[in-house]
C-alpha cells in the first residue's frame, strides 16, 4: 500500500495537473480578493453569498454607476461582511480540483493499462482499491486545507485584514470536512466505475451541475417545500458556516455519509467484478 501511495504522490508532484489546479485556484483567489466577493463555478441557483445580499441593498441606479474600484472600496468598508467566510462557503468549487486529483491518482492507471500489471505483482484488488481511495481522500482533504489557509494568508497580505483567525479557519475546515469527503467520495466512485478517461471526464466534470438540475426539476414538478434545497451540497457548504442548528448539521452530515458510503461501496463492488485489461 505504501508503494502505491508513493507512486501516486510522485506522479502528482512530477506531473503538470496538480500545478494547473493550483494556478487556477490561485487565480480565483486573486479575483475574489480584488472584487471582495467570491465566485461560483457552474451553479444554477442553489448557492448563496453574503456579498450578493449586501450588494442587493444598493439602489439599482447607484450600483450601475459604481466602478469596480468603488464596489471594492464599498465592500471593504462593510464591517459586518466577512470575505474569508463568504469565500470558504463556496468551497464546493473545489469539486473540480477533486475531479483532476482522482483522474491523476485513479483513472490514469486504467488509461495506461498499468492496473493489470500492478494486480499481477502480488497486490490484491482490495489492497489496490483501498490504497487508491485512502490516498485520494488524503489529497482532497489536504488540498482543501491548503486552500483555506492560503486564502486566510492572502486576505491579510492583499486586503490588510482577515475577519477569521487561524483557529477559526480550522473550525471552518472541520465544519465542511464531511461535505468535502462526500465530494471526494463522488469522484472516487466515478473514477472506479467509469475507468475510461473519456467516460470519467464526460460524467465527472458536469456531475454536480447535473445533480442540481435534477434537484431543481424535482422540486419544481413535485412542488415540495423549498427547505429541501438547503441540503443540496453547495447550499450545505454555505449553511454550515452560518450558525446552523444542531438538527441541520446532523442531517447534512448524515446525508454526506450516505453519499460517501453509496459511491465507495458501489465503486468497490464494480471494481471487484470488473475485467481488468
Amino acid at each position: 500500500m505504501i508503494n502505491i501511495c508513493r507512486s501516486d504522490l510522485y506522479r502528482l508532484v512530477r506531473g503538470k495537473s496538480a500545478y494547473i489546479i493550483i494556478l487556477v485556484t490561485a487565480f480565483f483567489m486573486a479575483i475574489s480578493l480584488f472584487q471582495v466577493a467570491p465566485g461560483m463555478i457552474l451553479n444554477i441557483g442553489f448557492g448563496h453569498s453574503d456579498a450578493s445580499n449586501i450588494l442587493s441593498k444598493i439602489p439599482a441606479e447607484e450600483y450601475n454607476s459604481m466602478s469596480l474600484y468603488a464596489l471594492r472600496e464599498y465592500m471593504l468598508s462593510c464591517d459586518d461582511y466577512c470575505l474569508e467566510r463568504d469565500y470558504l462557503s463556496q468551497n464546493v468549487n473545489l469539486y473540480y480540483a477533486f475531479v483532476v486529483l482522482a483522474f491523476v491518482i485513479i483513472t490514469s492507471d486504467f488509461s495506461a493499462g498499468s492496473v493489470k500489471n500492478t494486480l499481477s505483482s502480488a497486490i490484491s484488488r482490495n489492497r489496490y482499491y483501498f490504497s487508491k481511495v485512502g490516498f485520494t481522500l488524503f489529497a482532497c482533504a489536504a488540498f482543501t486545507l491548503l486552500n483555506d489557509l492560503a486564502f486566510h494568508a492572502a486576505g491579510v497580505i492583499f486586503n490588510g485584514k482577515s475577519c477569521l483567525t487561524i483557529t477559526e479557519t480550522f473550525e471552518v475546515y472541520m465544519y465542511q470536512f464531511p461535505i468535502i469527503m462526500a465530494l471526494a467520495g463522488i469522484v472516487i466512485g466515478l473514477a472506479f466505475i467509469c475507468r475510461k478517461a473519456s467516460f470519467y471526464n464526460g460524467l465527472a466534470i458536469p456531475f454536480i451541475l447535473i445533480c442540481q438540475l435534477v434537484f431543481a426539476l424535482y422540486g419544481s414538478l413535485a412542488k415540495v417545500d423549498d427547505k429541501y434545497a438547503e441540503y443540496e451540497l453547495s447550499s450545505s457548504m454555505y449553511n454550515v458556516l452560518h450558525e446552523p442548528s444542531d438538527t441541520y448539521l446532523y442531517r447534512v452530515y448524515l446525508l454526506c455519509f450516505v453519499i460517501f458510503a453509496f459511491f465507495i461501496s458501489t465503486s468497490y463492488f464494480s471494481f471487484k467484478k470488473a475485467e481488468i485489461r
